[in-house]
């Protein structure tokens, strides 16, 4: 491994490169921003660098928002495939049922079994990219719930589902559009205020010229 002071645009550019492979592009500009800030307070503050090694590295643009929902067809054939798989693969299908039943992002998936409050069904998240989120939950998300802790890692089930979809030729849909296909049969039973405590969106306006989608 290298220094951080002998960081260049070339290792950013291999690290961009890599992270393409399992996540979208805004995820990675997320995470550039966030390197961005630390290689910062490093060169004008501690004095450990001497120069920006994102300087000249073309980052990803921000995704545009997802429309694509999961049909019941295509989700019994993962939920099924992934049973049969069983180990990290069938954690990965057991995780894709609970974000289509509780509308959570992936992380909030894995955590959410060591987080489950089972007689007042509900999850609650300390940390999430909204802050503190309590997730009311049904009798079946519930169930689904009551299990042993997740070992997959995020990254690694991102990487578990793509194969596990491509295996089964289901093209056009990942883990992520479960959390909108929840979202979107939620939004036929609620209003956009109950869907957004639900969802954990703080920007009405995107969630409801994005995700509620009533009329589909």
């Amino acid at each position: 491994g290298k220094k951080l002071g002998e960081l260049d645009a070339p290792d950013i550019a291999a690290w961009r490169d890599w992270r393409l492979q399992t996540v979208s592009g805004s995820t990675v500009l997320r995470e550039a921003n966030l390197l961005k800030h630390i290689f910062h307070v490093a060169r004008d503050e501690w004095r450990w660098m001497e120069h920006d090694p994102f300087r000249g590295v073309k980052l990803p643009k921000e995704n545009a928002p997802r429309t694509a929902l999961w049909g019941w067809k295509d989700i019994r054939r993962v939920l099924r495939a992934g049973r049969l798989s069983g180990g990290k693969t069938g954690e990965v299908a057991d995780v894709f049922h609970i974000s289509l039943r509780t509308a959570m992002r992936l992380k909030e998936c894995l955590e959410a079994t060591d987080n489950y409050d089972p007689h007042k069904r509900v999850v609650t998240l300390a940390e999430t990219k909204t802050g503190r989120r309590v997730i009311p939950v049904g009798k079946k998300a519930g169930k689904l719930l009551e299990r042993p802790s997740f070992v997959v890692g995020a990254n690694e089930a991102s990487t578990l589902f793509a194969k596990l979809t491509k295996r089964l030729m289901i093209d056009g849909l990942t883990l992520h559009d479960a959390r909108a296909t929840a979202l979107t049969h939620l939004a036929r039973r609620v209003d956009v205020l109950t869907l957004a405590r639900v969802s954990g969106h703080k920007d009405i306006a995107l969630l409801n010229s994005v995700y509620y989608r009533e009329s589909s």
